[in-house]
């Protein structure tokens, strides 16, 4: 979300909670800080401390004039005093929620815990319902899709050619599915992919002792770029799913996605920009993934479409939608 706060001109507040600074000298007292800071905001993940990082973040805001307080990561930062950072009615507060339909309830466990909010931004409307559900109107819900750096993330010519193994790429931690992926790989013929992966020490162990997979070693900016660019299809099956950096820096590469229909994966990917998989059947998926390997024109067109469908969530045009909505509630009296 960095790259949101650049385009809008906004100032970034950027802050360590109290708790970790008391945890650093007495981790009891930090934990205890923390614990009490989820019950009182309602989740599980939050990172503030009761009133005193309230307190802190209002500081902040504008002495003038009317203002939008947005709370970038709502799963981790949220106020419940809402009158500190209305500051005499001229302040409007906005949400954003990140976490997918199967996490939201970690984060938020009470419909109070939402009513400090003039409005809430979604990733993707898989996470609708359970906003419905926690009593939030649904005029004061909008969904406004993750953008991406597709000035940063471009494509390049592919190298590989027609008989060449597909070149895949698996990237990340979060809600991957690296388990199902290994079963995959075992049970393709010699010769159709060979996969690249970067992810954790825990995620690796699923790939122990399997053909055509290698792993790769930390990734900077620039190195991770090469990757996406040189890959013919970033393969992400997932357990749940909102919105998903490495899907939107591949497809702004020109790489396309083969992914599970699940959570928001479709209004990310359409289905001419990737492979989009009812579900995660391993006999499914290596028969798709063999099928290509024969079609290297069809991924060659689906990244066309890829580029063009990250290009139309460039961050330049999603801060357009919230300076859209930041203006609809500064003129809501």
């Amino acid at each position: 979300m960095v790259p949101l706060v650049r385009e809008l001109g906004a100032r970034a507040v950027h802050y360590r909670a109290t708790w970790w600074e008391v945890e650093q000298r007495s981790f009891t007292a930090g934990r205890l800080l923390r614990r009490l800071g989820n019950r009182y905001f309602g989740s599980d993940w939050n990172a503030l401390v009761p009133v005193v990082d309230e307190v802190r973040l209002a500081r902040h805001l504008p002495r003038r004039g009317a203002f939008v307080a947005h709370f970038i990561w709502a799963e981790f930062a949220r106020p419940r005093i809402g009158t500190l950072f209305r500051r005499g009615g001229r302040g409007r507060l906005v949400g954003t929620f990140h976490a997918s339909p199967s996490r939201l309830p970690e984060m938020v466990h009470r419909p109070s815990d939402l009513e400090v909010f003039d409005a809430i931004t979604l990733m993707g409307s898989c996470q609708l319902p359970f906003f419905l559900d926690m009593k939030v109107l649904r005029e004061r819900l909008h969904v406004i899709l993750h953008g991406v750096d597709a000035r940063y993330f471009t494509p390049a010519e592919k190298q590989s050619g027609r008989g060449d193994a597909l070149r895949g790429l698996m990237i990340g931690v979060t809600e991957r599915d690296h388990a199902f992926l290994a079963r995959v790989v075992r049970r393709l013929p010699p010769g159709v992919l060979r996969l690249r992966v970067a992810t954790s020490d825990v995620q690796w162990k699923h790939y122990e002792g399997v053909e055509g997979v290698e792993r790769l070693s930390a990734l900077g900016a620039e190195e991770l770029r090469e990757e996406y660019r040189r890959a013919d299809l970033l393969l992400m099956p997932v357990f749940d799913c909102v919105a998903n950096n490495a899907v939107l820096e591949s497809m702004a590469c020109g790489t396309p996605v083969m992914i599970n229909r699940v959570g928001a994966a479709g209004e990310y990917v359409p289905e001419d920009c990737g492979l989009l998989m009812d579900g995660k059947d391993e006999e499914s998926w290596s028969v798709e993934l063999t099928r290509v390997h024969a079609e290297r024109e069809e991924l060659e067109r689906r990244g066309h479409q890829a580029r063009r469908r990250a290009e139309a969530l460039d961050w330049g045009g999603v801060a357009g939608r919230y300076r859209n909505l930041f203006k609809m509630l500064l003129e809501t009296s």
